[in-house]
């Protein structure tokens, strides 16, 4: 039996298709068109893999966990397993407060780690949310996504306004799919760091200074990498001053950068008795100072697993942001090398660079780089893109079972 043809509108054959499947494959090809519906199927479907790796790793490594996991905060394993290693310091802040010590002591004599390295934002925003759930990791998991929906969308706006909207399509696919990123889905503070991050960014883009500084002053008070951002804001200002778009009158919204590193200076001192006790109790943390080329080398010359993947990953992002400079994205690449140096200085004499994928995260412009690269080479971006996710999905399966290097 001859099998029924159709013309298509350039005149070629083609075998008849069902019109169901052709509404069908249309209204799905509209709807993904559409920016929201993009942006949410990406925060969905990626969340809801990684909580299913995440329970199908706590089930098959249960073994491994009961010997080296320390954490089990919640009897819920579906929300517990985003609520793991520094997320039971945010715990402990939203339940107790900040410690009042600057030197406290264990039974042996040796310094007792304290809170007062953590910043207030986050612990603050769950506290009030907790007032509503009566649930702290709960609260902290709902508002690290709900962060992420919003920087999802934030990273689609603004790369659809300094970019083109197929490079901000993939930005935030990338976002979803990204080494590392359960992190933001987690009770950490990447979420909201990256929330604040695009809204200062797209606001100062957009010569809404005086919202630019209201963010920056928040996000200095989310961690202290957060006032690194003056650098780009100073710059756009500058560009904006000599097309005539703006006045020195935003210029006095700069000074609000700070402001949040200041209130908690402010709190610290009359809390803990030194304003400067964030940084003096990083000891108690193992953590040493150093430069970027000595933390980078002691990493090389160190040859453990850990140090070789975290230092392939640093130069990895390094090169990425050099390519800023042949696009010309100034403001961007201010943004990114402070992001990118600022946690060097500070690391652990052990592992110099632990913990570099989860700082690097917040560093939106690399994500719209590799959505440029992906114009140019769209086959390949897509493999990269899967390749992504696959490694994004053991480092979940890590995370769940305790294993450092995933941090």
């Amino acid at each position: 039996m001859n099998t029924p043809v159709s013309k298509h509108p350039d005149g070629a054959l083609s075998p008849s298709s069902s019109p169901w499947l052709d509404r069908t494959l249309d209204t799905l090809e509209r709807w993904l068109q559409h920016p929201v519906v993009w942006v949410v199927l990406c925060f969905v479907l990626s969340r809801l893999v990684l909580e299913g790796i995440g329970l199908a790793s706590r089930d098959g490594y249960k073994d491994l966990i009961d010997k080296i996991y320390q954490w089990f905060l919640v009897k819920q394993v579906w929300l517990d397993i985003w609520a793991a290693w520094d997320s039971g310091w945010y715990v402990g802040l939203v339940q107790h407060g900040y410690d009042r010590f600057l030197i406290e002591t264990l039974p042996d004599g040796s310094p007792r780690q304290l809170n007062l390295a953590f910043f207030p934002l986050y612990p603050l925003l769950v506290w009030l949310l907790k007032q509503v759930t009566g649930h702290t990791v709960a609260s902290g998991v709902i508002i690290a996504n709900a962060c992420l929906l919003g920087a999802m969308w934030l990273l689609y706006v603004y790369g659809r306004e300094r970019w083109d909207d197929a490079q901000a399509r993939r930005a935030v696919l990338l976002l979803a799919c990204y080494p590392n990123t359960f992190i933001f889905s987690a009770m950490y503070t990447e979420s909201l760091f990256l929330l604040l991050l695009l809204a200062c960014m797209l606001a100062a883009s957009r010569g809404k200074w005086m919202w630019a500084g209201v963010f920056a002053a928040l996000l200095s008070a989310t961690r202290v990498p957060g006032v690194s951002i003056g650098l780009a804001l100073l710059w756009m200002w500058i560009v904006q001053k000599r097309a005539g778009k703006v006045g020195w009158g935003q210029f006095g919204w700069l000074f609000l950068v700070p402001m949040g590193l200041v209130g908690f200076c402010v709190y610290l001192y009359f809390h803990a008795g030194d304003a400067l006790a964030f940084l003096k109790i990083q000891q108690q943390f193992s953590r040493v100072s150093q430069t970027p080329p000595e933390a980078v080398w002691k990493s090389l010359m160190q040859g453990g697993t850990d140090d070789i993947y975290f230092t392939i990953y640093y130069l990895g992002s390094l090169c990425l942001a050099g390519v800023l400079v042949w696009l010309r994205r100034v403001d961007e690449l201010l943004l990114s090398l402070p992001l990118m140096l600022l946690p060097l200085f500070s690391g652990e004499a052990a592992t110099p660079l632990v913990a570099i994928p989860r700082y690097l995260l917040v560093v939106f412009p690399l994500y719209g780089v590799l959505g440029w690269l992906g114009s140019r080479r769209p086959l390949l971006f897509w493999c990269l893109a899967l390749c992504l996710a696959t490694w994004s999905g053991l480092l979940m399966a890590a995370w769940t079972s305790s294993l450092k290097f995933v941090m």
